[in-house]
Order: C-alpha cells, then sequence, then structure tokens
C-alpha cells in the first residue's frame, strides 16, 4: 500500500515537472483539445491533469451538462462528487483529493482480495498495479480510480465478505462509467461456474451417499444472492437514465452525444467476435495509428495470453471478471482506441494470479520497475497534451 502511494506521489510530480520543464505555453499541441481552459490559460498547474477527457470533467462540474454536446457522453458520478467538494476547495483540487482517496481505496480492495486468493504477499499485486504503463490516469482527472474502486470492492464483497455492501458498489458502477455493463457480464459468467460447482458437489454428494446409504440434505443454490446483484447493476443504468432526463434533457443525450466519437462503438461490434481480430490486425496509417495503435495491439496480445495464464492456473473465479474486460473492449468499437488505458480494469485480476504462487520477490520488483519507466514515459506525453492509447 505504501509502495503503491508513493509510486502514485512520484507520478504525479513527474507530470507536474515534464509539465513546467517541457510545455511551451507559445507552441501547445493540440490547441482544438482545449475545451475548458481555451486558449487563454496553458500554464495551470491542474492542466498537465485534465488533458483530453479530463477537462470534460471540469467542464460538467462547472456547467452541468448540455453545455457542451460532447461533455454529455460521459457519466455523472464523478464530476457530481467534484462539483459537491468544489464548494470547500477548487474543483482542480476537488479531483485531485478524490482521485487520491479513490485510488487509495482501490489498492485496499486490490489488497484484501489478493489474500482473500491466497496470495502470500498480496501488496505485490498491487504494486505491479501502481506501476502498470498506463497507471498514471488514476493521477488525472479521469474516472479510472473512482471506476476501479467500484469495481473491485464490489467484486471484493462479493467473494470474500458476501455481504450487501456489494450491492451499494454495483449501483453505483453504472453512473461512474458505461463500462459498467462488462462487469454484467462478468457476473453471469460467475453465476455459471457457480451453478457449473454446485451441480458437481450434487453429483459428488449422491455418489457418495448411495455407497454410504444414507440420506444427506442437498444445499439448495443461493439464486437471490446473485439476483440482488443483476438488480443493483441494471438499477444503477436506470437511475442513470433518469439523471440525464433530468440533467440534460434526454435519457439518451449521454448515447447521442457518443455517437459523435471516433471510437464508433456499437453493441453489433461487441457481438461480432471477428471485429475484434481484425482491430487486433488492421495497419497502422493515418487515424487508424490512433485507433490501432502499435502499443494497444501489442497489449491487446499480452492480455490474450494473460487469459491463458488464468486458464493454465485455474483462476477460474478471476477470468470470469477479467475476460469480459479484454474481449469487450477491444470488440466494441472500430479500433482499439485507448485500449491500452482500459486494461487497467482487466489487470489487478492477473496481478493477483501473477503473485498468487510468486515464491521470490525480485521479479515482481523487476517487473514493476520496467512498468513504471513505461508510465513515466506515457505520463510525459499525457503531461504535453499528446494522445496516449
Amino acid at each position: 500500500m505504501g509502495a503503491a502511494l508513493a509510486i502514485k506521489t512520484v507520478v504525479m510530480t513527474a507530470m507536474l515537472f515534464f509539465f513546467y520543464r517541457f510545455s511551451n505555453p507559445d507552441r501547445v499541441h493540440n490547441l482544438w483539445n482545449r475545451w475548458y481552459t481555451g486558449e487563454g490559460d496553458l500554464t495551470s498547474w491542474y492542466i498537465p491533469f485534465a488533458n483530453w477527457d479530463g477537462q470534460h470533467y471540469l467542464l460538467l462540474a462547472d456547467y452541468g451538462y448540455s453545455h457542451w454536446q460532447d461533455s454529455d457522453s460521459f457519466y455523472p458520478l464523478f464530476p457530481t462528487l467534484v462539483w459537491l467538494l468544489g464548494y470547500v476547495v477548487s474543483l482542480p483540487v476537488a479531483a485531485v483529493l478524490l482521485n487520491i482517496v479513490f485510488s487509495a481505496g482501490l489498492f485496499l480492495f486490490v489488497y484484501r482480495l489478493g489474500a482473500r486468493f491466497g496470495c502470500p504477499r498480496p501488496g505485490l499485486a498491487v504494486l505491479l498495479l501502481a506501476a502498470f504503463p498506463t497507471a498514471f490516469f488514476f493521477s488525472a482527472f479521469y474516472t479510472e480510480p473512482l471506476f476501479l474502486f467500484l469495481q473491485m470492492g464490489a467484486i471484493y464483497h462479493l467473494l470474500a465478505t458476501r455481504s450487501k455492501a456489494r450491492l451499494a458498489f454495483l449501483a453505483l458502477l453504472p453512473l461512474a462509467r458505461g463500462t459498467a455493463a462488462f462487469v454484467l457480464f462478468g457476473l453471469l459468467l460467475y453465476l455459471i461456474l457457480e451453478l457449473k460447482r454446485a451441480l458437481d458437489r450434487r453429483l459428488e454428494l449422491s455418489r457418495s451417499t448411495k455407497r454410504k446409504r444414507k440420506k444427506t440434505t442437498v444445499e439448495s443454490f443461493p439464486w437471490r444472492y446473485h439476483l440482488n446483484g443483476y438488480v443493483a447493476l441494471i438499477g444503477g443504468f436506470l437511475v442513470y437514465l433518469a439523471v440525464m432526463k433530468f440533467a440534460a434533457g434526454d435519457a439518451l443525450a449521454g448515447f447521442a452525444a457518443q455517437e459523435g466519437f471516433v471510437a464508433g462503438n456499437s453493441i453489433g461490434n461487441l457481438l461480432n467476435p471477428v471485429n475484434f481480430l481484425e482491430n487486433l490486425l488492421a495497419g497502422t496509417e493515418g487515424w487508424v495509428a490512433v485507433q490501432n495503435s502499435l502499443l494497444d495491439r501489442i497489449v491487446a496480445v499480452a492480455f490474450l495470453v494473460g487469459a491463458l495464464f488464468l486458464v493454465v492456473r485455474r483462476e477460474w473465479i478471476l477470468l470470469c471478471f477479467y475476460l469480459p474486460m479484454v474481449y469487450a473492449h477491444g470488440a466494441m468499437g472500430d479500433g482499439l482506441m485507448a485500449y491500452s488505458r482500459y486494461m487497467l480494469a482487466a489487470f489487478p485480476f492477473l496481478a493477483i494470479a501473477m503473485v498468487k504462487k510468486a515464491r521470490l520477490c525480485w521479479p515482481t520488483y523487476a517487473a514493476s520497475g520496467v512498468f513504471l519507466a513505461a508510465q513515466l514515459f506515457l505520463a510525459y506525453r499525457f503531461s504535453l497534451n499528446f494522445w496516449v492509447g
């Protein structure tokens, strides 16, 4: 935990250093991307944290929905929290403080979940996550810390405590990001896995009682426990639609705004596995170089191999929530746009599996060092408002 928060502090400091040392206000890249500050304010301290999507959240916190159509495609929970805390501190400071809190909460849940899966040193999984090449988004004004905090909190309570707290985390997920739908697929795979295990236990019990010639009570399957999770998650999506109806005047305003983005996300793409392979094999010229960057394609292959690693390790529960994130993020759009960033949502499961049977610490430390070096390079690009997939 301490090492992870130290890495986050180093990355935030580095982003400020990169911005003040290498950014030239007279020659700033992608000025068209300055939605919140405009061209008149290019030197404020928070700008390296608010590039690209980050400025949309400041716009929403400051002006609300329907001020800028593109901003309507972003989800309301994070900007609402920034707005509320903005009564005490400035909006940029509020965004920084919230991301520090949610990052710490995320690291805590990953640590506890690692312990739940028998990791002798669960802190190593947290270290890998904090050092992951695109983990600098935990410091930017993005929803990564909030979404992953809610996701890992829901899964921790689902698997470890089995308390009703999981329902609150699941209900809030759709208000943080639309990819909460992929968690819904994860819950479905988890249900199928639990059904298979229950049937296997029942079959084994039946065979055992036949051999011993005695009656044994068969435990009923906890349908209500699983159903409550679906109700909470779907209820969260309904609340999102109600919020958009109230704030933007149209419950579907967010989906309409997303149609203007180049990613081209659609349910049709998601249901077409060939689309994932086409995205993976597409060339890197023109705008496709942004959507299907070499980095994104390398990461996609690495995470597909990671799925095989989870299969070999027989980490079926982790695979249930890992696989939808890996596949859906690559299949939803017309390219692998920002795939490296979105894999932050899948990496905690892989990190836990990687350190579960680790006998030595130094390979994890070495991997974390390589990850951190890559993260600092990508943070440098992001701080100067370059595209980072």
